[in-house]
């Protein structure tokens, strides 16, 4: 007889905690942004713009994520 694993494989949670941890480091730079826009000396619709860089350095590998 063999042994039947029930559940989720290992790669569906560590998909899933990948796509969990990407969300969240986008949401926390918004809580973040006017610290960073005092520290940087700019505005904070100009900080803001850092936000938006970083989604989309961010979206290849949510891309290949959501494929997988």
């Amino acid at each position: 007889m063999t042994a039947r694993r029930d559940g989720l494989p290992l790669a569906v949670w560590g998909i899933g905690f990948g796509i969990f941890a990407q969300g969240t480091s986008e949401l926390m730079l918004a809580g973040m942004l006017p610290e960073m826009a005092a520290d940087l000396e700019v505005t904070i619709p100009q900080a803001g713009w850092l936000i938006s860089a970083f989604a989309l350095g961010v979206l290849p590998t949510v891309v290949v994520s959501s494929v997988a």
